[in-house]
């Protein structure tokens, strides 16, 4: 019935994208666990957020901090201070003017116990720990969070634990309206309505429909105090692979959506479509799982070790290593993006200041991986590895998204580690499955692909540091690694920067928590007759939709 339902849904808004004044725009199905920006994970989630439920910051095309529902910010010279304004005519859909105490609240609901203990927690928990108390407040320990002070209805400060200048990044997050959970308990608030459908909003757009993994169809706010958007109605459609969705295209169903490399001259001699190109800012990479299981109480980089156990024979440094000299990125890069990617050497890659300078650059060489395997206690016996009591070496699973390409990495893995002994198990998932599946444990290698780890070395801190999210999921801690992180954002010095971060760069590469592949140019079909749409060098296609316009 749900199928039925869906499908009716979406012949529906194929007669709706038919009107003069309606985007659609196509994306694979969204992996958040609940359709709220405290859950946004993935890009259908990043398309429609920001238009409905701003942060105080937001993002222009090469994914710099921008102010979004905030109009002013002042930051303290010593970067631990951040002090933003809201416009005196912001208001909610509803009427309600928009305060520094909704701020306060989804700012506290995010780090609540309650909420840190579901199965899956409100995203980017290290950005929220930037703030001072958090940590506190989401052991409960405290009922509130102290470094998030209301000093009047429009202004609130934030006083961060240490200086960090990608704060701006951070305060992206999407604002809820508190009053709309007045006098509700969390456990009440988990169990609202308003967390599975926002109904009142305060972007350029509003919520008009919206049906679990099909669409999501937003109307303009006339008269809205930032600017009315030009277009009426815009629809942002979920597929459940990315075949349906490039199908969808094809048939001119879309108008706007990212789209891989390998499908570029697909695309390109389609008459109604035009391809807008953007440097990338995303990796590609295979994280790699060295311990389990994933902690979820008393994290920290001093105890990781003592709180999980080690996945052999991948929990060696060696074993990691030797995997990245078996990879030939050079096809990786010709067969998932048609060329159109850079080689990486970590997650830290750019921007243009930064240093790569004592980095191995790993290349296809199945003898030096051979060499490292042997020296783990490795050797290759009738095309099998095996340990020196005969042991071989386990099968590893490569769990990915569903999708040709990601298929097509998984055989390319098992021909390269094969080759030396290894054999992997494909496991494809839907994307809503994914990362519940990471989050289970049960597996050794995981595709990834996005971020804008290009537009900043801090942003490597959301994955990489020691109990981040995926940090936690491929079992990696460094103490280094935190260091120079936390060196690395404590200061605008960009001289000082580039040395910290140069170092967080080298133990990446050392450590191997992740196989880096590439960074992709980010690429987006639009219809030829729609104007203003300038891409993104990230995830957030619609950043610009408030400008779109039909000829």
């Amino acid at each position: 019935m749900r199928r039925i339902v869906g499908a009716i849904a979406a012949l529906a808004l194929v007669a709706l994208a038919s009107g003069q004044n309606t985007v659609v725009v196509g994306t694979q199905a969204s992996t958040a666990f609940r359709p709220n920006p405290l859950w946004s994970t993935s890009i259908p989630d990043f398309a429609v957020m920001p238009l409905i439920l701003p942060g105080l910051t937001g993002f222009d095309g090469e994914m710099q901090a921008v102010l979004a529902l905030a109009d002013g910010v002042d930051i303290a010279d010593d970067l631990t201070t951040y002090t933003f304004t809201l416009p005196a005519d912001a208001v909610w859909s509803d009427g309600a003017p928009i305060t520094a105490a909704d701020v306060k609240f989804t700012w506290e609901l995010r780090a609540h116990p309650t909420l840190i203990a579901l199965p899956q927690p409100p995203g980017e928990r290290t950005q929220a720990l930037l703030v001072a108390g958090t940590e506190a407040y989401g052991r409960g320990e405290a009922d509130e969070i102290g470094g998030i002070r209301v000093l009047d209805e429009r202004t609130i400060e934030f006083e961060l634990v240490a200086p960090n200048v990608g704060f701006m990044r951070a305060a992206s997050v999407g604002i809820l309206p508190a009053h709309v959970f007045e006098g509700l308990s969390v456990d009440e608030i988990v169990a609202h309505p308003y967390l599975e459908l926002p109904s009142v909003t305060s972007g350029p757009f509003r919520v008009a429909e919206y049906l679990r993994g099909e669409f999501w169809r937003l109307d303009r706010v006339r008269g809205h105090w930032t600017g009315e958007p030009s277009i009426e109605t815009l629809v942002v459609r979920t597929f459940a692979d990315a075949e349906s969705l490039f199908s969808a295209i094809d048939a001119g169903e879309i108008h706007v959506s990212l789209i891989p490399a390998n499908e570029l001259e697909r695309f390109e001699a389609n008459p109604r479509l035009a391809v807008v190109r953007n440097p990338g800012l995303g990796f590609y990479v295979l994280h790699v799982n060295q311990r389990e299981p994933r902690v979820i109480d008393g994290c920290s980089a001093e105890s990781y070790h003592e709180l999980t156990s080690p996945r052999a024979p991948l929990d060696d440094v060696l074993v990691r290593q030797a995997l990245a000299w078996a990879l030939d990125y050079d096809e990786i890069i010709d067969v998932l993006a048609s060329g159109a990617g850079t080689r990486i050497p970590s997650a830290i890659f750019g921007p243009s200041w930064l240093l790569d300078e004592g980095l191995t650059a790993y290349r296809y060489d199945p003898e030096r991986a051979l060499e490292l395997l042997a020296e783990a206690g490795w050797t290759l016996e009738n095309n099998r590895l095996v340990d020196a009591d005969g042991t071989p070496f386990r099968t590893l699973s490569y769990v990915s998204t569903s999708g040709t390409d990601f298929f097509e990495l998984g055989v390319l893995l098992q021909d390269y580690l094969g080759a030396i002994g290894i054999p992997v198990d494909i496991r494809l998932t839907t994307s809503a499955n994914f990362l519940p599946t990471v989050l289970e444990g049960d597996w050794d290698f995981a595709r990834n692909a996005g971020g804008n780890f290009g537009r900043d070395p801090s942003e490597a801190t959301g994955f990489y540091v020691s109990c981040a999210g995926w940090a936690n999921a491929m079992g990696f801690s460094d103490i280094a690694f935190d260091e120079a992180m936390r060196r690395g954002a404590s200061t605008a010095d960009l001289t000082a920067r580039a040395e910290a971060y140069r170092e967080a760069s080298q133990r990446l590469n050392h450590l191997l928590p992740s196989l880096f592949i590439m960074t992709q140019d980010q690429l987006m079909v639009a219809d030829v007759g729609l104007d203003n749409v300038a891409g993104t060098s990230g995830s957030h296609m619609t950043w610009d939709a408030v400008r779109w316009a039909w000829r």
